[in-house]
């Protein structure tokens, strides 16, 4: 189940539709042997609005121990994935180039 639910979150929009409507096909197809967790899965309302969103946006998200009173700024290196360089582009900020 791992590589469909990632196209979704990682690939551009036509694929990641594409493999989104998978989902619904392996969910309705008995013979296949995920089906009852497809269906799961399917069934969720917040799991397909998240996946929705994802579909047409990048996400960028982290988890961070609250300091009260310190304000916190965050920085991914720019020559990692999941900021390599096809994917700068999404990114809501402008990238420093040094």
């Amino acid at each position: 189940m791992r590589t469909p639910l990632h196209t979704v979150a990682l690939e551009r929009e036509s694929v990641a539709r594409e493999a989104m409507n998978a989902w619904y096909r392996y969910a309705g197809d008995p013979s296949h042997p995920l089906q009852p967790q497809w269906q799961a899965l399917t069934n969720r309302q917040g799991f397909l609005d998240l996946a929705e969103a994802l579909v047409g946006n990048f996400i960028v998200c982290a988890v961070c121990d609250p300091l009260p009173g310190t304000r916190q700024i965050l920085n991914s290196p720019t020559n990692e994935e999941p900021f390599a360089q096809r994917t700068r582009s999404l990114l809501p900020w402008a990238l420093d180039n040094h």
